[in-house]
């Protein structure tokens, strides 16, 4: 159960990022600042608990990239937390 819990968390949280940077990469009102495209991975993180802390927003070569960090607790016990780390760089347009 928690391997199948583990790979939705992180397709959701892969899924988040590239919505975020995609927003980001158009020049739309409601992605206009790092904080709003933020914003919009948490939105986009259905089910998650993601801080906005935890969402890097920066401009590079490629374009817009976005990450986030997840720590990912089991529910059976002995297994240690780990960090699901998602990131998308999309092209961004004038």
């Amino acid at each position: 159960m928690d391997t199948g819990r583990l790979f939705w968390t992180s397709t959701t949280l892969q899924r988040a990022v590239a919505s975020a940077a995609r927003c980001g990469g158009i020049p739309a009102p409601d992605c206009g600042t790092v904080a709003q495209i933020k914003d919009k991975a948490v939105k986009e993180a259905w089910s998650i608990t993601l801080d906005p802390a935890a969402v890097n927003v920066l401009t590079e070569a490629c374009g817009m990239r976005v990450t986030a960090t997840l720590a990912f607790a089991f529910t059976v016990p002995g297994f240690l937390p780990i960090n699901l780390t998602a990131s998308t760089c999309n092209a961004t347009k004038p």
